[in-house]
């Protein structure tokens, strides 16, 4: 089965085996009937645990799972799995107790990764063992708070996302979507961002004052990366707000890659740029280059090494800096940012559109720019006013 939808939005849910190793049941969609949870006890703190059946030394056989439901005080020991969050438009079908519940795709392809030839699993996700549908439970249970009370009862934790991280580094995880051929001459539509997650202390919405900016690791299954989609604003002085996505590398989002000084290292980072409700703080060159390019009508993309590279993770850092070659090429736009204006840069801008201006008569063929002009088969310069200082500014 294709790995994305033709709509280049969600990946396809149901189908059997795929081509890059994802197990599916063998069923077809309408023959497994959706998922439902069923209520938990919340006065003994029941929690659902999933259940992971072994292959039985049949590696690709369809996964099986199941829940078990036991209270927290009396369960038997599991493992915690962390860092799950997967892309929301990537998502496959996951059985469980003969039933198929919609789950992230890095989450099946974990699950087949880890899943084991004789032994049963125990493992407890946040992603895949609450019900946020469901007001009550999502309110008791889907905070920070539980999930450090969950870590602290679990007999091992394991980082799904540095697991498929390091399948990614040796080449085992297939990309989304193959590098686009360039249409040089070509403008396409443009497509905005459509994944912009936050943690979860900030999805009950905007906080006073805004906390720093906490990265959430990249779902490295749907080959992603981040740009900052910056707000549109009136002025020049109004605050810097974007949104952080998570972008799925060579799909239809368009972008413009921002090359630039990040300035001294001894420079201080101490002008604010608000991503999804959180601040993080960037250095002058890049807060001049941004306030310069935000439009006043159409958010503009951005991929910025400052910002879309968590650069204190140095994990993270060590696998995307050598990704930036291909992030430049399937980008629309490269803007180089040479720094503010002076009177030098003014003089040269100046200079430049005087030179290709139009005709100065139109309807004298002859005439050509304000500088030059043909006179039977040659051509004739006339001079240029302050051209050794306008030579220099260039």
């Amino acid at each position: 089965m294709p790995i994305m939808a033709d709509d280049k939005n969600t990946y396809n849910a149901m189908g059997s085996k795929s081509d890059d190793g994802a197990n599916m049941s063998p069923e077809s969609e309408d023959e497994r009937s959706p998922f439902e949870f069923s209520p938990l006890g919340f006065a003994t703190s029941e929690m659902r645990f999933l259940i992971l059946q072994p292959h039985h030394g049949t590696i690709n056989s369809p996964i099986k799972c199941s829940f078990s439901v036991q209270p927290l005080l009396e369960c038997e020991p599991f493992t915690y799995i962390i860092n799950t969050r997967g892309n929301p438009l990537a998502w496959l079908g996951l059985e469980i107790d003969g039933h198929v519940k919609p789950v992230t795709r890095n989450i099946v392809l974990f699950l087949e990764h880890i899943r084991s030839k004789d032994t049963i699993q125990r493992l407890w996700f946040r992603d895949v063992c609450l019900n946020h549908q469901d007001a009550d439970e999502k309110a008791r249970y889907w905070n920070q708070e539980w999930m450090d009370t969950m870590i602290q009862k679990a007999e091992k934790v394991i980082d799904l996302c540095e697991v498929m991280a390091e399948l990614f580094d040796k080449g085992e995880l297939p990309k989304p979507f193959p590098p686009r051929r360039k249409e040089w001459h070509t403008a396409r539509e443009g497509s905005l961002t459509k994944h912009h997650p936050a943690p979860l202390h900030m999805q009950k919405g905007w906080i006073e004052p805004p906390p720093p900016l906490e990265y959430l690791p990249l779902d490295y299954v749907c080959d992603e990366y981040r740009h900052v989609a910056l707000w549109k604003a009136n002025n020049y002085d109004d605050p810097l707000i974007a949104s952080l996505a998570h972008s799925v590398m060579h799909d239809d989002v368009t972008y413009h890659c921002l090359s630039y000084t990040w300035g001294p290292s001894n420079e201080e980072a101490n002008h604010a740029i608000f991503l999804n409700g959180q601040v993080f703080m960037i250095r002058q060159n890049l807060d001049s280059c941004l306030r310069e390019l935000r439009h006043n009508v159409h958010q503009v993309v951005f991929w910025i090494d400052a910002i879309c590279i968590d650069q204190n993770n140095i994990s993270e850092r060590s696998r995307q800096i050598p990704r930036m070659l291909e992030i430049y090429h399937a980008a629309d736009v490269v803007i180089s940012w040479a720094g503010d204006s002076d009177e030098a840069s003014d003089t040269a801008f100046e200079f430049l559109d005087d030179l290709k201006s139009p005709k100065l008569h139109p309807e004298d063929e002859g005439n050509w720019g304000p500088y030059t002009i043909k006179e039977g088969e040659k051509w004739k310069i006339n001079p240029i006013p302050d051209l050794p200082r306008r030579l220099a500014a260039l």
